[in-house]
């Protein structure tokens, strides 16, 4: 169970409660929170369980089909080396010795290629686990300092305005009390 799923979720349901409530909506909106937190924790926990298996999963297939590749070299080097046994010059003419080497490249280069192709494949799963949990990290920011927010407001405190990091364009307090996302101009 990861701590953050469940501080996360404490923090946007103290938010949330803080929003309705005050600090009674606050401490009920965290534990709630906190309790989807755990769900949270857990699901993620059993997805990237099934990403592991179907990682084994596709590392077996890949096992199969590399032998299936060298079954296939193996069957198509036999016929050539029986080709040329039944010809006149036998094993040692240029044309079976080239026929044969012909075959070892290109299954040599199948083999390279498919075990390429693998490991491109692990790499980009593991880039795409990385950037989940990044964006994990992410969303756990967010919400604690959505809930720092809410339950400043919801004690009392004057309405917070974080600049949402997506939208850079800063907000300001006009001299009426007021908001507004108008340039600032220094200087005049």
């Amino acid at each position: 169970m990861s701590g953050g799923d469940v501080l996360g979720g404490a923090a946007k349901g103290a938010a949330a409660g803080a929003q309705v409530g005050g600090t009674v909506g606050a401490v009920i909106g965290g534990v709630l929170g906190a309790i989807g937190g755990i769900f949270s924790s857990k699901s993620k926990k059993k997805k990237k369980q099934a990403a592991k298996e179907q990682q084994r999963a596709a590392e077996r297939d890949a096992a199969v089909q590399r032998r299936d590749i060298l079954r296939q070299y193996r069957a198509t080097r036999a016929q050539s080396v029986a080709a040329a046994a039944a010809e006149g010059g036998g094993l040692q003419s240029s044309a079976a010795q080239g026929a044969i080497g012909s075959l070892a490249s290109q299954n040599e280069f199948n083999l390279n290629f498919f075990d390429t192709q693998i490991a491109s494949n692990k790499k980009v799963n593991t880039l795409l686990g990385k950037a989940e949990k990044y964006a994990g990290y992410a969303s756990l920011t967010n919400s604690v300092i959505s809930a720092g927010a809410g339950l400043y407001q919801g004690l009392g405190g004057q309405p917070m305005n974080f600049r949402d990091f997506r939208n850079p364009s800063p907000t300001i307090q006009t001299p009426s009390g007021g908001y507004s996302n108008a340039p600032i101009i220094s200087g005049r």
